[in-house]
C-alpha cells in the first residue's frame, strides 16, 4: 500500500500525457483506475457501467503512464481511487464491488 495517498491525503501530482493529474481533478468526484497497461481488469469491471447509472457526481479515467501508477501503489496491480473535489483521496480498492463508490461519496460528502 502507498501511506503517502491514503485515504484523507492530499493527491500526488504525476505527468500524463496531456499535462498533469491534478489539472485533471476538475471540482467533481472522479474515479481514477491506475492500471500500467491501460485496461479494465476483471476485479474492476464493474466500475465503468455502475458509473454511468448511478453517480453523477463521478467521473471516470484510466490511468496508464508509469510515474503515475508508481506514485499510486499501482505498478504491478491495478488500485482504483477516488478523489474529493478538493484533490484529497476520498477512498482506494483493489477491487471493486457495486455500490462502494456511492458509499464514499456519501461518507465523503457527510465529512467535507
Amino acid at each position: 500500500e502507498c501511506p503517502a495517498v491514503r485515504p484523507g491525503a492530499a493527491a500526488l501530482d504525476a505527468p500524463l500525457g496531456d499535462g498533469w493529474l491534478l489539472d485533471h481533478l476538475d471540482g467533481w468526484f472522479q474515479a481514477i483506475l491506475f492500471s500500467r497497461d491501460g485496461s479494465v481488469p476483471d476485479a474492476f469491471r464493474g466500475v465503468q457501467a455502475d458509473l454511468a447509472s448511478r453517480h453523477r457526481l463521478a467521473k471516470f479515467a484510466i490511468v496508464s503512464r508509469e510515474t503515475a501508477c508508481a506514485r499510486y501503489g499501482a505498478e504491478r496491480d491495478p488500485a482504483l481511487y477516488l478523489f474529493r473535489p478538493d484533490q484529497h483521496v476520498a477512498a482506494r480498492w483493489r477491487s471493486y464491488r457495486p455500490g462502494v463508490i456511492q458509499a464514499a461519496i456519501d461518507w465523503a460528502v457527510c465529512k467535507f
